[in-house]
């Protein structure tokens, strides 16, 4: 009880440097849920999901990540870090934590102004239902990459179900789906999954051509090893606005 108190007074006094985005509530339920380490004036959390641990932060000095090294040495599942910025002097080497450098993602962004307009959008998107929940959550564990991936859980799919967020399309089963994330600004282009046999398709394209006009702007994390993706997203307006997410992993043979 005494280290909750401790974590919630660190996070009122918004430390400087974090990778935890999220509001009061939200950091509630994680400490209460997860395993969470206070030192000094540092809270460094693990957050297990999809089989490995995210390693979150809140501190006023990265140099103080080593204070956590020792209990990470007991950790034998990969652990994934992340790193946003839009300074590429800030960029700092955590391999003197244990962590090695593994991917980057760019962040894209187009304003409804300067949206192109598809050249065709021929298939039809619907909205997900709840039946469709399991469906989607093994299409996204078998596809996409828990170190560095978004993998929503059954309740966040149904979460976005709910919102009316999350479309497919269909022929008797599930061929693909998408996540349009209603954001105050407009939209986040969450997520989006073509499974592999249908990738030669245009799915993904339609995808991209039905993002939601009635925002201001849309964005999007891409992968920057990932051509065709951001390919495709370029075609109707995406570009990069300069803020980086660096991924790091530990305890991860590639």
């Amino acid at each position: 009880m005494i280290n909750k108190q401790r974590a919630i007074e660190i996070y009122k006094n918004r430390p400087k440097y974090t990778n935890c985005f999220v509001d009061y509530n939200g950091f509630l339920k994680i400490i209460d849920n997860e395993k969470f380490f206070v030192i000094d004036k540092n809270i460094f959390i693990l957050k297990y999901e999809n089989g490995i641990f995210k390693f979150l932060y809140f501190t006023n000095n990265l140099e103080e990540i080593i204070k956590v090294d020792d209990y990470l040495k007991k950790i034998d599942k990969p652990i994934s870090l992340e790193f946003v910025t839009k300074e590429k002097d800030q960029i700092l080497s955590f391999k003197k934590f244990g962590f090695e450098f593994y991917k980057v993602f760019s962040r894209y962004s187009v304003s409804r102004e300067n949206r192109i307009p598809p050249k065709l959008k021929n298939i039809k998107l619907q909205l997900a239902s709840k039946e469709d929940s399991l469906e989607i959550y093994n299409i996204a564990k078998d596809t996409f990459d828990p170190l560095s991936d978004f993998i929503p859980n059954i309740i966040e799919i149904e979460n976005f179900i709910d919102s009316e967020e999350l479309f497919v399309i269909k022929n008797n089963y599930i061929l693909g789906f998408v996540i349009y994330k209603k954001m105050p600004y407009g939209y986040d282009f969450r997520l989006s999954c073509v499974t592999p046999k249908y990738r030669s398709s245009l799915i993904g394209y339609n995808f991209v051509a039905n993002l939601p006009l009635d925002g201001k702007k849309c964005t999007c994390w891409i992968d920057d090893s990932n051509y065709p993706a951001i390919r495709l997203n370029e075609s109707i307006g995406f570009t990069r606005d300069g803020l980086k997410n660096y991924i790091f992993v530990r305890n991860f043979n590639r």
